[in-house]
């Protein structure tokens, strides 16, 4: 009456029940591979979001170096304006 077997005991259906049950929602899983189907490849949109993101990642790590370097050479010319400053009085 509920389709059980040998390894499919569960209760309540293989769509999802009570108990331990050898097979998934989607049919038998393979009992040597405990994290079941490899996943399938990425839409085309995830793709292009990921090399999106990819370059937003780089241009962002680029703008910060960048902005570093601006405040340390400012400060090092503030501070030698400041040391020809002291040297001239």
């Amino acid at each position: 009456m509920y389709g059980g077997g040998l390894y499919d005991s569960s209760v309540g259906g293989p769509m999802g029940g009570y108990g331990m049950s050898m097979s998934g929602p989607y049919g038998a899983r393979d009992p040597n591979n405990p994290y079941g189907a490899p996943p399938s490849p990425p839409g085309f949109w995830i793709s292009v979001l990921q090399v999106v993101q990819g370059m937003v990642n780089v241009f962002g790590r680029t703008s910060f170096l960048i902005d570093q370097n601006t405040r340390a050479f400012h400060m090092f010319i503030n501070f030698l304006m400041a040391l020809v400053y002291r040297m001239e009085s």
